[in-house]
């Protein structure tokens, strides 16, 4: 190889999708070793200004104060759902989507903030005017958060990519009828890749911006809300 990019992710999207998001880039420059390195987004920010990593890919936060001369790219969407504790479920499973107002008044398991998925649902319920009723004991994981509501002690929120092989009751989150998402941020800056290889990582990120949303019933409207109201 005669070269190595640093990437750093959050656990919400993982090695695994990484490789996805980079196959481009791969397929082009079989040369380059790209590493992956799964972290909290507060170390993953300190990485990226510590100029430890190329790249990093976080879920947006406003508070993320950041040089002129980084790079910045809305990389893709990542639809959110809310999953009813099952003792909840003939309740809910009617419903083709929910607002946050329908669920504010259910207790939800949270995560330590890591991920930044707990810090996104925060903003997303207060940006409703709503604080959100945590749960008293706090999940490990998201396979955790699910046991928690199979057990019927709360209930989630998740992005689709964390309950693809779950098989209970799953409901879209939507503000005034549009899907409520996630969205990703990739930040770049030159730290350990040779400036021309950067410049063709970026511009491969550029062919390759994605969307990863599920169509919701109660959309037909594209729209864009940290948080979005996906494009289906």
């Amino acid at each position: 190889m005669s070269a190595t990019a640093q990437i750093g992710v959050t656990t919400l999207i993982g090695a695994e999708r990484a490789e996805t998001i980079f196959s481009r880039f791969k397929a082009k420059h079989p040369d380059v070793a790209l590493e992956y390195r799964e972290g909290a987004v507060e170390e993953l920010h300190s990485m990226f200004k510590h100029r430890q990593a190329d790249l990093i890919i976080v879920p947006h936060d406003a508070d993320f104060e950041l040089d002129p001369d980084i790079l910045r790219l809305p990389l893709m969407l990542e639809q959110l759902f809310f999953i009813p504790r099952f003792s909840e479920r003939s309740r809910w499973e009617a419903m083709e989507c929910v607002t946050v107002s329908d669920i504010a008044a259910e207790a939800f398991a949270l995560l330590p903030d890591n991920c930044g998925l707990t810090r996104t649902t925060r903003h997303l319920f207060h940006s409703q005017g709503h604080a959100i009723n945590a749960y008293e004991h706090r999940a490990t994981g998201y396979q955790s958060m699910l046991d928690f509501v199979d057990a019927s002690l709360c209930s989630v929120t998740l992005p689709e990519s964390k309950i693809r092989d779950y098989t209970g009751t799953v409901i879209p989150i939507v503000d005034n009828g549009r899907p409520v998402a996630i969205e990703y941020v990739v930040f770049g800056q030159a730290s350990n890749l040779p400036r021309k290889k950067f410049t063709e990582l970026w511009d491969c990120l550029l062919e390759s911006k994605l969307t990863v949303t599920r169509p919701s019933p109660c959309s037909t409207t594209p729209a864009f809300s940290g948080i979005k109201s996906a494009t289906n």
